[in-house]
């Protein structure tokens, strides 16, 4: 067989590519820029494409390496990268491997088996090396569009096939190749067309093997940088990957999902083993973020295509939480404090999705959060998933969002409940005897705090023209009112009510009031039972008539109501019982052996409170409340 007969060189997409071979003076790189002594105090700013960092380099260059990920951006298609191998095709692969196999049947010198494929291990180091030759490769003749990848997915799984059946010569080519690729693309990659690349990569399935731990960290080291390019694309190129992947079958769809899952789980395991804090260990890991973009890419093509709809219902089983790391089996505890983690992580002010009320430690949604809508339906979500767990959250929302959830008007008495000092300012308002215009001096304007910076926001048209009055006055409240609870939160209370309907959404719904609806999430404010609540305490260490237990249930009876609450919240995480009642709530009192000085502690997900043998009541009284009132506790602020 005479390789440059089967292989030879033919002109694609109508470019004659021998035109390219005359190749003019090139621009410098940074290194040779340095090398070369070139002095210039004019400095460009631009982003690595894979991991997103800021970077400052000399405007003179043509291509920098980016030092967090080593990606080499080349902020021009470099000439010499123009590559004279012909894309590749099933078919073309196919007459390949016939061809080859048909030289290795006649062969009679017992060569090594290897040597009969090295024209296609050439041609797959070739293709997987170049991006204008892979990224042309496996095409279906259509147009590349928003709806239309113009890549035959089948094909390249059958050409993954193929070419895993070869000598381990020709993979080794290919994920070589496909590793010098992904670290140097040659291209900006700016447009829908000059994408199709990732697409073909992500499709290895050796990406998804791992046998051994150098064999996972050569495929997670290819990963990263699929997902860090994938993740720094522009809208336009996100926009067509999600309406692309709502076109992946199911299974294939699900196995994508698994595979950004799984180096998600790989990265975290490594950070939590890392000497740094968490979560900042893994918070600050690129590899980490482009991942979680990727995912976030998958969930809303998820959105689309349904492509995960026969796993919906089971959000609503009874979950069963198992920390990565720690043995146990989930009897409730754990459930109840992966809610809680999950629960203070997403209401965390570093996030700036709430704002919080000092007076009355409510939260709100932020309008000027900077989150997307994915992060607030997600919080709908847990809301919905705690209910069917028959799990109380900490969550300090007004009344105002559980009418809202159930389509209810809220009025100024709703923004009295968390905003009490703005809406009695409103009140008096209404109230004032005199010139509301002359005191008053407003206008039809909402002054509205962002992030340290404050706007201005017109009521009505032309509003800062428009004087407020005696006659007006009850028009301006309504229309503020209005704006504060509807108009500034109507994108991030809707993604939120669309998570909670996603798991509670139904004609049952309709049946609840508001207070209900408030009462299965935070659950009941009624007094505490003392009597009930001691019948339904258990002992480790202690027996129900040691001096240090009724210690305990003396100074319990002697706390005012509010004190009660605080122990509550405590022990258990909330300061509300089940709503189900009292008869629902049990204790676990533990002894931590003798009296060392130390103060009782918590196990919120167990409810287990932990005492020591303290000599009298009033050295108990006053370690406990020393406990409760300076321990963290969750609520958000």
């Amino acid at each position: 067989m005479d390789p440059s007969n089967v292989y030879s060189y033919q002109p694609f997409n109508g470019v004659d590519r021998s035109s390219l071979l005359v190749l003019p003076t090139r621009p410098l790189s940074v290194e040779q820029a340095a090398l070369a002594g070139t002095t210039t105090n004019d400095k460009a700013t631009g982003q690595c494409m894979c991991c997103d960092c800021k970077l400052q380099y000399p405007e003179v260059v043509s291509r920098f390496r980016c030092p967090a990920c080593g990606t080499v951006n080349d902020l021009k298609p470099p000439l010499e990268k123009v590559c004279l191998q012909a894309p590749l095709t099933l078919r073309y692969l196919k007459q390949m491997i016939n061809d080859c196999k048909r030289v290795e049947g006649l062969d009679t010198t017992n060569a090594p088996k290897d040597s009969f494929y090295q024209p296609i291990e050439q041609v797959v180091d070739a293709v997987f090396g170049n991006w204008m030759c892979l990224n042309d490769s496996f095409l279906t003749g259509k147009p590349t569009t928003t709806e239309e990848s113009g890549v035959a997915l089948d094909d390249i799984r059958r050409m993954y096939r193929l070419l895993l059946n070869l000598p381990i010569n020709v993979i080794r080519a290919m994920m070589r190749a496909t590793d010098r690729l992904l670290k140097r693309p040659t291209v900006p990659l700016r447009r829908m067309g000059d994408i199709r690349f990732l697409l073909i990569i992500l499709e290895n399935p050796l990406l998804a093997q791992h046998n051994f731990p150098a064999e996972t960290k050569y495929h997670y080291n290819i990963l990263q940088h699929v997902f860090g390019l994938l993740s720094c694309l522009n809208n336009e190129c996100h926009s067509a990957l999600v309406q692309w992947f709502a076109r992946y079958p199911s299974a294939v769809f699900v196995n994508k999902v698994d595979l950004v899952q799984k180096f998600m789980a790989h990265r975290i395991n490594r950070a939590m083993k890392s000497k740094r804090d968490l979560p900042k260990a893994y918070e600050s890991d690129w590899k980490v973020a482009s991942a979680a973009r990727v995912m976030a890419l998958l969930f809303a093509a998820n959105q689309k295509s349904n492509a995960l709809v026969q796993h919906e219902l089971d959000l609503k089983k009874l979950l069963r939480i198992e920390f990565v790391g720690e043995e146990g089996v989930d009897a409730g505890g754990l459930r109840k404090e992966w809610f809680l983690l999950l629960v203070r992580s997403l209401f965390d002010p570093q996030y700036g999705m709430f704002t919080y009320d000092d007076e009355s430690t409510l939260c709100w949604f932020n309008p000027g959060s900077f989150e997307n809508d994915d992060q607030f339906f997600l919080v709908g979500l847990v809301l919905g998933l705690a209910i069917y767990n028959s799990t109380i959250l900490d969550i300090h929302l007004p009344s105002a969002c559980y009418k809202k959830l159930l389509d209810q008007k809220v009025d100024l008495d709703d923004l009295a409940v968390f905003q009490p000092s703005l809406a009695r300012g409103l009140k008096q308002l209404l109230s004032f005897d005199g010139d509301v215009e002359e005191t008053y001096c407003r206008s039809f304007v909402m002054e509205l705090d962002n992030f340290g910076e404050r706007q201005m926001i017109p009521l009505l048209p032309d509003g800062e023209h428009i004087r407020v009055n005696n006659d007006n006055r009850r028009l301006y409240v309504d229309l503020y009112v209005d704006y504060m609870l509807n108009k500034t939160v109507e994108r991030q209370f809707g993604a939120f009510q669309r998570g909670f309907y996603h798991m509670c959404g139904g004609n049952a719904l309709s049946l609840f009031r508001p207070d209900e609806i408030e009462l299965l999430v935070r659950g009941s404010d009624e007094a505490l039972d003392i009597d009930l609540l001691r019948s339904r305490t258990e002992y480790h260490g202690f027996a129900a008539d040691d001096p240090v237990i009724l210690y305990f249930w003396n100074v319990i009876e002697m706390m005012e109501p509010k004190m009660q609450r605080k122990l509550l919240m405590f022990v258990t995480g909330s300061d509300r019982i089940p709503v189900t009642g009292s008869s629902h709530l049990y204790l676990q009192i533990t002894c931590g052996g003798e009296d060392v000085g130390r103060l009782p502690s918590a196990h919120t997900c167990f409810n287990q409170l932990i005492l020591y043998q303290h000599k009298s009541q009033d050295h108990m009284q006053k370690v406990l409340e020393m406990a409760i009132l300076e321990s963290q506790g969750f609520y958000v602020k």
